[in-house]
């Protein structure tokens, strides 16, 4: 969480700084989402059209967070080959805009001590930090986690026990130049118990008269966010990044309301493309688990990666 927090791509870290986004505690978010998901279908109606249904769409993966707290005009819905509801973007209400707005001022607040936190971890190790102001508006923590580095993809995927499908139909000259791990806080998945630990934390601070408390984790083994940056001839680095999470099932997010996003279908499956932000998104299944994946082409220098080249990288991933 400090400068390099975001790394999906510098320039919308940098908007992400001047125009803050809000991060809420795990549970909380997954609550909304379930909440939010029982009032659609498992699968897509067979009257549906692809032209009837509207989208909207956040990066949050790039940014491994569970929400954006931004307030969306439409939802959108993503469908997989075999017709199956697999992801959805929800609208906020204005009260949580403007709440999830007063927290990111707090963690602003932070910001120092916060950084200081992430350049103390050791790689693939993490942190929960939490400020007693933002945790009495509503149960929000700041996640913290260190990257773990790896000059070889295949260390990856033998460290978190997985053979991840990686793009092969790439641009002349690009190829793959680094890739690395941040890691899932032990037990994150149990969001009762998670909650109950950040309620201990909270009195904790509040007993020691500190305006927040911290709790370090050790890897979990259990990946939050995988980063494969891919550099191009002449020394021009990270002209695109794949971004691998687990998905979450949805998201909610308003930046869909200034930059609309465009469906399109890739080898049977639904993913999204954002022309401001020069990104693909989709959920694809890999060994038996839905796995979110956004693919940003990058402008570092003169090279650009064309919606067509997100494309087609998408597709090699997709084919059968």
């Amino acid at each position: 969480m400090k400068r390099n927090r975001f790394r999906s791509f510098e320039d919308f870290a940098e908007a992400l700084r001047t125009e803050p986004v809000p991060t809420p505690s795990a549970e909380r978010v997954l609550a909304r989402i379930a909440e939010a998901r029982s009032s659609f279908p498992s699968r897509r109606p067979a009257a549906a059209r692809y032209g009837l249904r509207t989208v909207a769409f956040a990066a949050l993966a790039a940014l491994g967070f569970a929400a954006t707290a931004l307030a969306a005009a439409h939802t959108w819905q993503l469908y997989n080959e075999r017709g199956e509801l697999v992801y959805e973007v929800r609208p906020l209400s204005a009260d949580w805009v403007e709440r999830d707005r007063q927290v990111e001022t707090i963690r602003q607040k932070y910001f120092s001590e916060i950084g200081r936190l992430e350049d103390s971890l050791a790689p693939g190790e993490s942190a929960a930090f939490l400020a007693v102001e933002a945790y009495e508006l509503g149960g929000y923590v700041f996640d913290v986690r260190r990257a773990a580095e790896y000059a070889q993809p295949e260390q990856l995927m033998k460290d978190i026990g997985l053979t991840l499908p990686l793009p092969t139909a790439l641009p002349d000259g690009v190829e793959l130049r680094r890739a690395a791990a941040e890691f899932a806080v032990p037990g994150a998945a149990d969001a009762a118990a998670r909650a109950e630990e950040y309620r201990l934390l909270y009195e904790e601070a509040k007993a020691k008269g500190e305006p927040y408390a911290v709790r370090r984790y050790p890897p979990s083994g259990e990946f939050d966010l995988l980063r494969f940056e891919y550099g191009a001839e002449g020394g021009v680095d990270r002209v695109l990044q794949v971004n691998i999470l687990p998905s979450r099932g949805g998201e909610a997010s308003s930046w869909e309301e200034e930059h609309p996003s465009e469906l399109v279908t890739i080898a049977g499956t639904e993913a999204l493309y954002n022309e401001a932000r020069n990104s693909l998104m989709f959920v694809a299944n890999v060994g038996g688990r839905n796995l979110q994946y956004l693919l940003i082409g990058m402008a570092p220098q003169e090279r650009w990666i064309s919606k067509r080249e997100l494309v087609a990288a998408a597709g090699s991933m997709l084919a059968p």
